[in-house]
């Protein structure tokens, strides 16, 4: 069966989460263009659920072998059983380069593709409410939901040269805005790893139901949270700030109250990540997944000279600590990290710390692949996360054993 995905903002990450949680290889994948890939699997579960683990798509969308047409449209409206189908219609996977005029180009066609679709309805006496885009050529997530156009009609998405989808389901939006706004233990100024991209960094490590997982530099908490909402059966978290230990037991007692993962257990406790944890059994983990130290948060006027002696600095912490780590895990358990990417003077500054012997860093995506979606990646396969104009980015890595794929 044949599925569009319609990817966040970082479409590196997102393609590499949905082959990762869903245990896809690349030779899966038809196409990739922009914000949009299709793949062809039997190995979905319903889409609710598709969409409900993972945390870097917006819309998930069966793929119709129809042409696209007013006709193809309107009969699939016809088809719904909707009294008035209210139905919109998206145009994703443009480049990233279209012009004004192509975009502007690309809405008219939309619009008369939309209004043709409404007359024909109108001709079979089912009247029909079109909602258009407002911004761009493509409807939002809330757009979509808020107009309930998956209840009562449909969004039909163009994409490629003639693809043709339909939405099934889309990103929980208010979900995600209310995890992130609405735990009690938030510092802001500090930076906090957000919850979509924790859920990404989870599913980059497969984790998921039985799973036990330890997050080292728990900070506050936000990897623990979304591995409960994964399903995990227990995490382990430390840091070496007591505050952050005090966080993350606040903002996992505020969450479980919605998580429906009862069998959930989670074990707190302050330590260096460079140091043994009691805490934690030896070889009991199917993963560890953090965000190491960030650094000292920047204020824009910083030299090369500092922000490299400070990226050296967390370059030894995150040897050191991966040392301490590797005792902990399972037999060809990963490791999946996001580590500091700062920006100086248009220039990219990276860590440099060594995989331990019998490691190696493991590629998220193919050269080929992550080069089809237009993201930055680095030399040991990692993507980088961030926003124009963010002085601090994240390089999302990737550990395995070697010989452990």
């Amino acid at each position: 069966m044949k599925r569009l995905f319609v990817l966040g903002s970082n479409p590196a990450l997102s393609t590499a989460e949905i082959l990762s949680r869903f245990r896809l290889p690349e030779t899966a994948v038809l196409s990739l263009a922009g914000d949009c890939l299709v793949t062809e699997t039997d190995r979905l579960p319903d889409m609710a659920e598709t969409m409900a683990g993972l945390g870097g798509t917006v819309k998930v969308g069966s793929v119709l072998e129809r042409p696209v047409s007013p006709e193809t449209l309107a009969e699939y409206l016809g088809k719904t059983g909707s009294n008035r189908p209210v139905f919109g219609i998206s145009q994703h996977g443009l480049p990233t380069n279209v012009t004004k005029n192509q975009s502007r180009e690309a809405l008219k066609d939309l619009i008369r593709l939309g209004m043709e679709t409404k007359r024909l309805l109108k001709g079979a006496g089912i009247p029909s409410r079109f909602v258009r885009p407002q911004d761009g050529v493509s409807l939002s997530s809330v757009v979509v939901e808020k107009n309930r156009l998956l209840g009562q009609g449909a969004e039909f998405v163009l994409f490629g040269e003639s693809g043709l989808a339909v939405t099934e389901t889309v990103q929980p939006f208010e979900e995600f805005s209310r995890i992130d706004y609405g735990r009690p233990a938030r510092n802001a100024k500090q930076g906090m790893l957000p919850p979509k991209l924790a859920r990404i960094m989870l599913n980059l490590a497969n984790v998921g139901k039985k799973s036990h997982i330890w997050d080292p530099f728990c900070g506050s908490g936000t990897v623990l949270t979304e591995a409960c909402r994964l399903g995990a059966e227990k995490a382990y978290g430390s840091d070496i700030s007591p505050q952050a230990v005090q966080d993350t037991k606040d903002n996992l007692e505020w969450s479980r109250s919605d998580c429906p993962n009862d069998r959930f257990q989670a074990v707190i406790s302050e330590g260096d990540a460079r140091r043994p944890c009691p805490a934690v059994p030896k070889g009991s983990l199917d993963a560890v997944i953090s965000e190491i130290f960030l650094g000292v948060p920047r204020q824009g006027n910083e030299n090369r000279g500092e922000l490299s002696r400070q990226l050296r600095e967390i370059t030894v912490l995150t040897e050191q600590a991966i040392g301490n780590w590797i005792p902990y895990l399972k037999p060809n358990a990963p490791i999946v990290l996001a580590l500091p990417a700062h920006v100086a003077q248009d220039d990219m500054m990276l860590t440099e710390p060594k995989p331990p012997k019998g490691w190696r860093w493991h590629h998220l995506l193919s050269p080929n692949l992550a080069g089809k979606t237009g993201v930055p990646t680095t030399d040991r396969g990692g993507v980088l996360y961030g926003r124009k104009g963010q002085l601090v980015w994240r390089e999302i890595v990737r550990l395995k054993k070697i010989g452990g794929d």
